[in-house]
């Protein structure tokens, strides 16, 4: 299995890092569709759009809760400085958001490679993972490559805790290749981090049976 972390080959996850990987909760099974080109750059831009407007209206109401505590002499400045520096911090998630979609759209041609076509389904039960009509039981596929992305998260204390979060799986089977990109599927993290779970979960199951006795019939 070959890994990514942020677009860098990485030796193998470490137990410690294996444990900071976030998943969404097991399903039995699910059923998804995958985006156009178009449809996942539309879904990227309003979700980060909106993530960056709640940080903005949260700013501007912490900002004038602590206006409103001030002294009265006080609070005209204070509320003067917020309205100011709330409109330097949409200035500067405005620039934030068109170099991110710069980013984005840059990467598109990467991202399609492998993918199934888009307006397709696809899904995963306890058989295995389905693609358009064609399902892939879990037996026969493997992970060739993980790509994820990380994230440091600052705790109390000044201390930091590590993230990781897969963003793109590319799988082997008998008779086809299949990429299971995040950010190319409606509710893509949940399928994505169901396959790492089945198909992690089966090797490590595989492997102590190589190394046991236990499963010798």
């Amino acid at each position: 299995m070959h890994i990514l972390i942020d677009d860098k080959p990485s030796d193998p996850l470490t137990p410690a890092q294996q444990r900071d990987i976030s998943l969404w909760t097991m399903k039995d099974s699910f059923q998804g569709s995958m985006l156009s080109a178009d449809e996942a750059t539309r879904a990227f831009t309003r979700k980060t759009k909106l993530l960056y407007v709640i940080a903005t209206v949260l700013f501007f109401v912490l900002g004038c809760s602590v206006a409103l505590v001030a002294n009265s002499s006080d609070q005209l400045p204070i509320f003067a400085a917020i309205v100011v520096i709330t409109l330097l911090l949409a200035a500067c998630q405005f620039l934030l958001l068109r170099r991110r979609t710069r980013i984005w759209n840059e990467r598109m041609s990467r991202r399609l490679l492998g993918l199934a076509p888009s307006a397709g389904r696809i899904g995963f039960d306890t058989i295995g993972l389905g693609v358009g009509d064609r399902v892939l039981p879990w037996g026969t596929l493997a992970i060739q490559q993980v790509d994820f992305i990380r994230h440091s998260i600052g705790l109390t204390g000044g201390r930091r805790s590590t993230m990781y979060i897969i963003e793109r799986l590319s799988l082997t089977s008998p008779s086809e290749a299949v990429v299971l990109d995040t950010a190319m599927m409606a509710s893509g993290r949940l399928i994505v981090d169901n396959v790492w779970r089945r198909l992690t979960e089966r090797l490590n199951v595989n492997t102590f049976c190589n190394r046991s006795s236990a499963c010798l019939s």
